[in-house]
């Protein structure tokens, strides 16, 4: 049985050297998965990371950096299955030098997988951004 005094939340809080956020939980085969966003922040650059942690216990979590770029991907959404491979959801958030918040160059991606713990390269959805009415730019987000 899981003792609650044994557990500590070191998946989204892992201050000061790293902020997470946009947890989005899978659970299969006797494993919780968190994909998030890690936002890290050097020198007033802010940087976004998508992250996984694992655990099959509660107690003990490994995290794996599944991106690198300056793209900035973030905010993983739906994971699904088709046949036997599965597709994550994320988004990119570039953020131009000297401002806080992505600029109209952020899109919707997909990464796969066959196994869980592999995953591609992000593919981009729609390389030329939103076409809508209701929206003022290109950008793409969550």
């Amino acid at each position: 049985m899981l003792d609650p005094a044994r557990l500590v939340n070191p998946i989204l809080d892992r201050r000061p050297s790293a902020f997470l956020r946009d947890p989005a939980i899978h659970y299969h085969a006797g494993v919780l998965r968190c994909f998030h966003t890690t936002v890290e922040e050097t020198q007033g650059t802010r940087r976004l990371f998508l992250d996984l942690s694992v655990t099959r216990d509660f107690v003990t979590w490994t995290t794996t950096r599944l991106t690198q770029s300056a793209l900035n991907f973030s905010s993983p959404g739906n994971l699904i299955q088709v046949g036997q491979r599965w597709h994550l959801c994320v988004q990119s958030y570039p953020i131009t030098p000297g401002e806080l918040w992505g600029n109209d160059q952020a899109r919707l991606w997909l990464l796969s997988s066959d196994d869980l713990e592999h995953w591609s390269e992000p593919r981009v959805l729609a390389a030329d951004g939103c076409a809508c009415d209701w929206a003022p730019g290109p950008r793409q987000i969550d």
